[in-house]
Order: C-alpha cells, then sequence, then structure tokens
C-alpha cells in the first residue's frame, strides 16, 4: 500500500516497511498536502491494530510547512501515538524543517532534542528504529514472562 500526492509547492508519499511507516515530505507543504498525508498516517497507522510500530520521516527535499498545516500535524502526531507509534526517526536538511518539527513534538509534549533521532540517512533511520522495536517487544516478552510465573 503506497499513497502518493503532489501539488504546485509540495508533495508526500507514503507506505509501510514491515513495522515501520515511511514517510517522504518534499518540497513547501501546505494544508492539501498535509491534509492529505495525515489522513494516509492514520490509516497505516490503523493496520498495526494496536501493535506498536515506528514512524521514518525522510524529508531531505523538505523545506517547510505553513503553520496551518503545521497544526494539522500536531494533532496527527497525538494521534499516531495513541495508535501504538512508540519510535520516529528523521532525515532533514532544511533547518526551518527541523526546528518545525522539534516544535511540534514539544507541543505534543514529547520533550526530546530532535538530533537524538536525527539521522543522514534512511538506512540508518531504519536501523535505529529497528533496533528499538527489537528491545521493546523483548522487553515486553519478558514482563509477560514475568507476570506468568508470579501467577504460577
Amino acid at each position: 500500500m503506497k499513497y502518493v500526492f503532489k501539488d504546485r509547492n509540495g508533495g508526500v508519499e507514503l507506505y509501510k516497511r514491515g513495522e515501520i511507516v515511511v514517510v517522504i515530505l518534499s518540497g513547501a507543504c501546505g494544508t492539501a498536502v498535509i491534509n492529505y498525508y495525515a489522513e494516509k498516517l492514520k490509516k497505516l497507522g490503523q493496520t498495526y491494530e494496536g501493535q506498536s510500530w515506528a514512524y521514518l520521516c525522510n524529508s531531505k527535499n523538505f523545506q517547510a510547512t505553513t503553520p496551518e498545516a503545521q497544526q494539522i500535524i500536531v494533532g496527527t502526531y497525538s494521534s499516531c501515538i495513541k495508535l501504538g507509534c512508540c519510535f520516529e526517526a528523521y532525515c532533514f536538511d532544511s533547518y526551518v524543517g527541523k526546528a518545525q518539527t522539534q516544535t511540534i513534538m514539544h507541543d505534543c509534549g514529547n520533550h526530546i532534542d530532535i538530533e537524538t533521532v536525527l539521522f543522514e540517512n534512511e538506512q540508518k533511520a531504519e536501523a535505529f528504529l529497528l533496533e528499538n522495536l527489537a528491545q521493546l517487544s523483548k522487553s515486553r516478552k519478558q514482563t509477560d514472562v514475568s507476570s506468568s510465573n508470579q501467577v504460577n
């Protein structure tokens, strides 16, 4: 399942790669692009049916969003967390886009420094996300085993 939308200023491509939703943003993204992004990202997130997943945003050709579009992203970010998104990683060249993403994270209560989830390329970002998802899965399995041992 792959979704693509472009207008004269920017565009978005979204698809799943295993436990990761990959988003590729390009250009200057206004409300038309970001409304499409929000709708399709939520749709992809729902396909995990409450299981943990991760978000990878490759925005090497991204410039910025409008203030209106940025507010839509804040709501989408919160929805993704509710749908099971546990980790995120970004690839940015735009300082404005990086600053906007940091603001969105803070507006949603995520106060980590974006630099800790910022990577030079998609492969490194994906490796980071897969490692974190594997650690989360292992941790949950250990918790499940501990809980079942206490019952017995």
